[in-house]
């Protein structure tokens, strides 16, 4: 109660607005001076602490304050010094590599670290690991796949699965010409290949597990009625591999694509659910907890544990703290010691538009996900009075449902104004689509992921499981459909 009445706990949250600034003037200037300025602070400030302070003792009340924020500036400066810091030796490594050295060009191993993806044109992007440099996008231009196709005697069509069908995970040997990127990045540059990559390596351990998971998933979306098939994997893991052209561009048009992208709300669905089926069944609390850590397993290990879905990971658990937690105070908390770790583990996520998205969206769920699921909650009790005056509230289990709704709501409004400053398109019906695709999502993802799990023993089986996700799945393709026909604004590039 007393913690209640404190309000949000806050404390951590300058320190992870500090280091994510850090970060970024470091990852942008490509200098330590961030870390530098930050240390200086900190010296400055406890210097402060130490002899007394600039203000004056004239009250306790007032030197009390004073020490506090000394002491805050101090410990917050400390800290986003050794962030900075670390970014910085980060910088510098791949200053020191051969590709930011002159070399115009690359021809050796890499790993594949993410799923591919087809961009307009036919054009395909890998996201590769190199040793000592960190992930790097490599695009295979249309013709080139073309040509290589010709020359194999191949289909085209064929040829550009193979591709997009490549795992993380897989060894490839790549020749390709480097170019700087136009974006700030920890490694500013792309690959544009020159010929199609040789596999000299198959995926192993966890990567074999997920790559045959996701196979199976194909091999069982692809029975669905009214072509849904083509959404549910791109909803579950993010395999858009056998999206039509045509389904991309609507998708892009009314703002949906990022349900085909991998993000914690992913995994705060899927999670959530399971915690919504375990209450309506009255489990235990422990094993709730455990059915929920099954959960973030399986999810890992079906998508992939590459940086992304990571990342998705913790973030997801994040947003799971707001919602099933009473006091938002939790979520604040979480949410500011998950920016902390993250940009430890990687910088270059502060000046990623995923994890920009990512953060704002959980910070939307931490603040304005429980005032909108109380308001939903109340305006139901009061429909439901009887005629003697007693209320009638759901129960635990539909009041977790409606949480649900309101994290997927919440996170599709207030990441609006970051989408619209994004390169590329933003459609003035992004927020209408969402709203009416909302109740669509959770159960296309839920049933989705225990499909791939069935269809990873039984193809036959997984797609009976998947059967049962096809109406939804059929209605967000409609909306899409629907919406799509009205013109887009686009946003400068």
């Amino acid at each position: 109660m007393v913690r209640s009445r404190r309000g949000p706990d806050l404390r951590l949250v300058p320190v992870a607005l500090a280091v994510w600034l850090a970060v970024i003037l470091t990852v942008v200037t490509r200098t330590p001076w961030p870390a530098v300025v930050c240390a200086g602070i900190a010296v400055v400030s406890a210097a402060a602490v130490w002899w007394g302070g600039p203000w004056r003792p004239g009250s306790v009340v007032e030197e009390s304050v004073g020490r506090i924020v000394a002491r805050t500036l101090t410990l917050t400066m400390l800290v986003a010094a050794a962030w900075s810091a670390r970014a910085a030796w980060l910088v510098a490594r791949v200053g020191r590599h051969v590709l930011r050295n002159g070399s115009s060009s690359w021809d050796g191993p890499v790993t594949v670290a993410a799923a591919p993806k087809q961009l307009d044109g036919g054009t395909v992007l890998l996201t590769v690991d190199i040793e000592d440099l960190g992930t790097v996008p490599v695009f295979l231009d249309e013709r080139l796949i073309a040509d290589a196709a010709s020359d194999s005697h191949a289909s085209h069509t064929d040829l550009r699965d193979t591709l997009l069908d490549l795992q993380p995970g897989t060894l490839l040997q790549l020749v390709a010409t480097v170019r700087e990127s136009e974006r700030p990045s920890l490694v500013p540059l792309s690959l544009n290949a020159r010929e199609v990559p040789e596999v000299t390596g198959t995926p192993e351990g966890v990567a074999g597990v997920t790559t045959h998971l996701r196979g199976s998933l194909r091999d069982a979306a692809d029975g669905l009625p009214w072509s849904t098939g083509e959404l549910v994997p791109g909803m579950v893991v993010g395999d858009i591999s056998m999206q039509q052209t045509s389904t991309r561009e609507e998708f892009l048009a009314t703002g949906l694509t990022h349900l085909t992208a991998v993000s914690g709300a992913n995994l705060a669905i899927i999670t959530g659910s399971v915690l919504v089926l375990a209450t309506a069944v009255r489990a235990p609390r422990w094993a709730q907890i455990v059915a929920a850590a099954v959960c973030l397993v399986a999810f890992v290990v079906l998508v992939g544990p590459e940086p992304s879905v990571l990342r998705a990971a913790v973030m997801g658990g994040v947003g799971l703290v707001a919602v099933w937690s009473a006091r938002r105070t939790h979520g604040f908390a979480a949410l500011s010691a998950a920016v902390l770790v993250l940009l430890a583990v990687d910088p270059g996520l502060a000046v990623e538009y995923a994890f920009i998205l990512s953060v704002v969206a959980t910070a939307g769920i931490v603040a304005l996900a429980p005032l909108v699921t109380r308001r939903i909650l109340q305006a139901w009790t009061d429909r439901r009075t009887t005629r003697a005056g007693r209320h009638d509230p759901p129960a635990r289990w539909q009041a977790m449902l409606v949480g649900l709704v309101a994290v997927s709501l919440v996170a599709d409004v207030v990441t609006a104004p970051v989408i619209v400053q994004m390169p590329g398109v933003f459609s003035p019906t992004a927020i209408l689509a969402n709203v009416l695709v909302g109740a669509a999502v959770p159960p296309v993802t839920v049933i989705g992921m225990l499909g791939a799990l069935v269809a990873g023993v039984h193809a036959g089986a997984g797609t009976v499981v998947l059967t049962a996700a096809a109406l939804p799945a059929w209605w967000i393709l409609t909306v899409a459909a629907h919406l799509s026909s009205i013109d887009v604004l686009h946003t400068p590039g």
